[in-house]
């Protein structure tokens, strides 16, 4: 359900294991570094047509069931998803039209494709710079 009223996550920063993370339509939403502490989502990561600029928040996340990061009109780069090593299901990376492509190709290539259970990145911003 989309809460474009929800400007904080305040509250969660010691979440370290959750069941499913849906972030959705939350365009007030300016960062999520409240789940500086999360490591480990069995279910799944959907960050969907969001404000966000970044994913700094989610640098302890080690481990999820699939990661889908969809429609995010600002998303400029992957950082604070250096510590993800392992994908269970997905890892989808779509239509982010600030997002370089090969920031996604990146962290496809750093965590490994032994690692993930399948792959689909598209319409992103193919002529993006990566760092």
């Amino acid at each position: 359900m989309a809460n474009s009223h929800l400007v904080s996550l305040d509250g969660l920063e010691n979440l370290e294991h959750a069941g499913q993370l849906w972030i959705d339509a939350n365009s007030a939403l300016g960062d999520i570094e409240a789940l500086a502490s999360l490591e480990v989502v069995d279910g799944g990561v959907t960050i969907w047509s969001t404000g966000l600029t970044s994913l700094s928040g989610l640098g302890q996340l080690v481990h999820v069931g699939s990661l889908n990061i969809q429609y995010n009109e600002l998303l400029g780069n992957l950082r604070g998803l250096e510590s993800l090593s392992e994908v269970d299901y997905y890892l989808t990376i779509y239509e982010n039209p600030q997002l370089p492509t090969c920031e996604a190709e990146g962290l496809r290539d750093r965590i490994g494709t032994e690692n993930i259970g399948e792959v689909v990145i598209q319409y992103n911003d193919d002529s993006g710079v990566c760092e």
